[in-house]
């Protein structure tokens, strides 16, 4: 089987989380630049992957800066205190936490997320269809639904990816994808959180974009 290498841009994002809270949270997202960087837990399940065919891909540098955008609109949106207010009077579904929980488990998180981009093959079946998928504290995003993003400036739709899979970080669902009430879903911590990323800020009203 022809191998991928396996090499991504050096570049390290840091940010507060809720830093005007007491015990604020640090998340962390990080282009690793080799795959020895990785935790053994992450090369082994990226090992997996390239073995079942995935290609697994570095970033360029118009593609890193795209992402930087989408990066930065991501926390700034968590550190607005009427998205902190938000989250607090929120009943979520498929979990048991009220939304003072889940901003609590927020702001106490230091979290590491490392980035690669990679592209669905026949062979390899994980995430195939998906515009990104979430293992072990590493987000996979689609090489194809990157660029289509990129052809039309859409960095607030990519906000909205990475918002919810940091919220798989947390350890909150939304349901399989089949099966499932729409509404319920819509309510679920990582589509409201991300969907209220995408259109924080922006002339859509975030509460009507995502009710």
């Amino acid at each position: 089987m022809r191998r991928v290498a396996l090499f991504g841009l050096s570049l390290l994002l840091a940010v507060s989380v809720f830093s005007t809270s007491a015990e604020a949270g640090t998340y962390r997202l990080s282009f690793r630049n080799h795959k020895s960087r990785l935790s053994p837990r992450e090369r082994s399940k990226m090992n997996q992957y390239i073995r079942m065919g995935c290609r697994i891909f570095q970033f360029s540098g118009q593609q890193t800066n795209f992402i930087r955008r989408a990066v930065r609109h991501v926390f700034s949106t968590l550190n607005d205190g009427r998205f902190q207010k938000a989250v607090k009077r929120t009943r979520f579904t498929f979990t048991r936490d009220s939304g003072m929980r889940v901003f609590q488990r927020i702001i106490r998180k230091n979290l590491i997320v490392s980035v690669w981009g990679y592209r669905g093959t026949r062979s390899c079946r994980v995430g195939r269809h998906a515009n990104a998928f979430h293992i072990y504290n590493t987000i996979y995003i689609n090489r194809d639904y990157l660029m289509k993003l990129m052809r039309t400036g859409n960095w607030r739709r990519l906000a909205h990816t990475l918002a919810h899979e940091m919220m798989h970080d947390l350890g909150y669902g939304h349901g399989r994808n089949e099966g499932q009430a729409a509404v319920a879903k819509k309510r679920s911590v990582p589509i409201k959180v991300g969907c209220w990323v995408q259109y924080w800020r922006s002339r859509t009203n975030a509460f009507r974009a995502c009710p």
